[in-house]
């Protein structure tokens, strides 16, 4: 499963027609390229949703900015989470040794 992942739009690259757009997005510090085609009306500067390659829905900046910093700390709890079961099984194999 991939999230959904917020960005605002800094560039439009690729126009092949109406309906075929890409465009460079910023989400926290990476650049993302995505596809407009869900969103005809999307513009520089707009705050969009990203799943999977494609910009699926615009949105304002403080919701964009809510969902990044909720995915920032999931991804915090997950390094957490793997760094305790790193230190649990060293320890257990220092205990049975």
């Amino acid at each position: 499963m991939y999230p959904k992942v917020p960005g605002k739009i800094i560039e439009i690259n690729a126009r092949l027609d109406e309906n075929f757009r890409t465009a460079t997005i910023l989400s926290g510090g990476v650049h993302i390229v995505a596809n407009l085609c869900m969103l005809p009306y999307a513009k520089i500067g707009d705050h969009v949703l990203v799943h999977d390659g494609v910009a699926i829905d615009i949105v304002n900046e403080l919701e964009a900015q809510s969902v990044l910093e909720y995915l920032n700390e999931v991804a915090k709890a997950d390094e957490l989470e793997t760094a305790d079961y790193s230190c649990s099984v060293f320890f257990e194999e220092l205990l049975v040794d």
